[in-house]
């Protein structure tokens, strides 16, 4: 099933992260895994550790803003989508009005 390969994928992410801690794209894919089976405070974490790595990542932003939304934590999802807006993401037509 999806969700046991998702596991599996963030369980190799693991391990690479562990020998190569310095890789933001590790962090980036194993948050993006961790957000297909909805462990979304993890993904958060990641997310955040991508962005501390790379400052200028807007999409780690905008993938901050749409976990904390699928928590419908909307004041959150807001702060992260206009800080990615602000970094120069393209948002989705509408994105701001969902979380107003």
């Amino acid at each position: 099933n999806n969700i046991h390969r998702y596991d599996l994928a963030i369980q190799d992410y693991t391990s690479v992260i562990k020998y190569n801690p310095g890789d933001p794209m590790n962090y980036l894919m194993r948050g993006n895994d961790e957000m297909q089976i909805g462990s979304f405070k993890p993904a958060i974490e990641d997310y955040l550790h991508y962005i501390k790595l790379k400052p200028d990542a807007n999409d780690g932003m905008y993938n901050i803003s749409i976990a904390y939304h699928s928590m419908n934590d909307n004041t959150n999802a807001l702060k992260y989508a206009l800080m990615a807006q602000n970094a120069g993401y393209k948002l989705p037509d509408g994105y701001l009005n969902i979380l107003k």
